[in-house]
């Protein structure tokens, strides 16, 4: 496994303040960040390795994702977009994380349940 997980966030970007279904289409700019996120020090099949992972994930994913601007009159679009950038951010890392231990760990965190394979033979 790669010393680091890279965490990719794609954020639309617009010249404008105006909301993005105000905007002609060739106004939003998507601009990706990529922040590398250390797991050679972790033992990914331990609870506790899991678990210190989806912390440096969430933390990068909330550095990249930004800070939403909570005093204007779009709060809660931003705030929405803040958690949906930040949540999709996790996800990804997790996911590129291929370790059980760390999936199942984040699919209890979220309220979810971790995916399982069945098999069906004739």
């Amino acid at each position: 496994m790669s010393r680091f997980l890279v965490l990719a966030v794609a954020l639309i970007a617009s010249a404008a303040a105006a909301p993005a279904w105000s905007e002609p289409l060739g106004a939003r700019r998507v601009e990706v960040i990529k922040v590398k996120v250390p797991v050679g020090d972790l033992d990914l099949n331990s609870q506790a390795g899991a678990d210190a992972l989806i912390r440096r994930a969430s933390h990068a994913a909330a550095k990249a994702c930004g800070s939403p601007d909570v005093s204007g009159a779009l709060v809660y679009e931003q705030l929405r977009a803040y958690r949906a950038c930040k949540s999709r951010a996790l996800a990804g890392a997790v996911a590129q994380s291929d370790a059980p231990v760390v999936q199942a760990r984040y699919a209890r965190l979220v309220g979810g349940s971790a995916v399982q394979v069945a098999e069906f033979r004739h």
